[in-house]
Protein backbone atom coordinates (compact mmCIF):
# COMPACT_ATOMS: atom_id res chain seq x y z
CA UNK A 1 0.00 0.00 0.00
CA UNK A 2 1.45 3.53 -1.03
CA UNK A 3 2.72 5.85 1.70
CA UNK A 4 0.39 8.80 1.23
CA UNK A 5 2.10 12.32 1.73
CA UNK A 6 1.00 13.38 5.27
CA UNK A 7 1.85 9.83 6.54
CA UNK A 8 5.40 10.70 4.90
CA UNK A 9 5.51 13.78 5.92
CA UNK A 10 5.12 12.82 9.55
CA UNK A 11 7.64 9.69 9.72
CA UNK A 12 10.61 11.94 7.71
CA UNK A 13 9.98 15.15 10.66
CA UNK A 14 9.93 12.67 13.65
CA UNK A 15 5.68 13.18 14.34
CA UNK A 16 4.06 10.54 16.09
CA UNK A 17 0.48 10.25 15.85
CA UNK A 18 -1.47 12.51 19.29
CA UNK A 19 -4.24 9.39 19.39
CA UNK A 20 -3.38 6.45 21.90
CA UNK A 21 -3.18 3.00 20.93
CA UNK A 22 -7.11 1.45 20.63
CA UNK A 23 -7.05 -0.80 23.57
CA UNK A 24 -7.56 -4.73 22.98
CA UNK A 25 -10.34 -5.02 25.67
CA UNK A 26 -14.09 -3.73 24.84
CA UNK A 27 -14.65 -2.18 28.32
CA UNK A 28 -11.45 0.04 27.81
CA UNK A 29 -12.20 0.75 24.06
CA UNK A 30 -15.66 1.98 25.57
CA UNK A 31 -14.50 4.16 28.18
CA UNK A 32 -12.04 5.71 25.64
CA UNK A 33 -14.83 6.40 22.96
CA UNK A 34 -16.43 8.30 25.39
CA UNK A 35 -13.77 10.39 27.05
CA UNK A 36 -13.39 11.31 22.99
CA UNK A 37 -16.72 12.14 22.82
CA UNK A 38 -18.38 9.20 20.71
CA UNK A 39 -21.25 8.72 20.82
CA UNK A 40 -22.86 5.09 20.64
CA UNK A 41 -26.24 3.63 20.00
CA UNK A 42 -27.23 0.82 18.90
CA UNK A 43 -30.77 -0.12 17.01
CA UNK A 44 -31.53 -3.85 16.99
CA UNK A 45 -28.43 -5.89 15.57
CA UNK A 46 -26.81 -2.72 14.24
CA UNK A 47 -24.17 -0.60 16.12
CA UNK A 48 -23.92 3.13 14.94
CA UNK A 49 -21.12 5.36 16.39
CA UNK A 50 -21.18 8.75 16.09
CA UNK A 51 -17.26 10.06 15.23
CA UNK A 52 -15.82 13.21 14.51
CA UNK A 53 -12.84 12.72 11.18
CA UNK A 54 -10.12 14.12 13.40
CA UNK A 55 -10.89 11.44 15.96
CA UNK A 56 -11.22 8.25 13.36
CA UNK A 57 -7.42 6.59 12.76
CA UNK A 58 -7.39 2.94 11.17
CA UNK A 59 -6.30 1.20 14.36
CA UNK A 60 -9.45 2.70 16.45
CA UNK A 61 -11.94 1.68 13.11
CA UNK A 62 -10.11 -2.16 13.74
CA UNK A 63 -10.64 -1.84 17.06
CA UNK A 64 -14.34 -0.87 17.10
CA UNK A 65 -14.58 -3.93 14.15
CA UNK A 66 -13.27 -6.33 16.25
CA UNK A 67 -15.64 -5.56 19.53
CA UNK A 68 -18.79 -4.68 17.85
CA UNK A 69 -20.60 -7.64 18.90
CA UNK A 70 -19.13 -7.03 22.58
CA UNK A 71 -19.74 -2.88 22.04
CA UNK A 72 -23.61 -3.95 21.38
CA UNK A 73 -23.96 -5.65 23.93
CA UNK A 74 -22.16 -2.62 26.34
CA UNK A 75 -23.68 -0.20 25.32
CA UNK A 76 -28.14 -2.00 25.19
CA UNK A 77 -27.01 -2.55 29.20
CA UNK A 78 -25.71 0.92 29.64
CA UNK A 79 -28.52 2.76 27.87
CA UNK A 80 -31.73 0.79 27.72
CA UNK A 81 -33.19 3.45 25.23
CA UNK A 82 -30.90 2.91 22.80
CA UNK A 83 -32.41 -0.50 21.94
CA UNK A 84 -34.36 -0.25 18.87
Amino acid sequence: MAEDAFARFRRLRGITSTHPPAPDDPFTLLRLLREMRVTLRSDGNRLYVDITAGNVTRVLLEALRQHQDKLLDLVESYDPRSRG
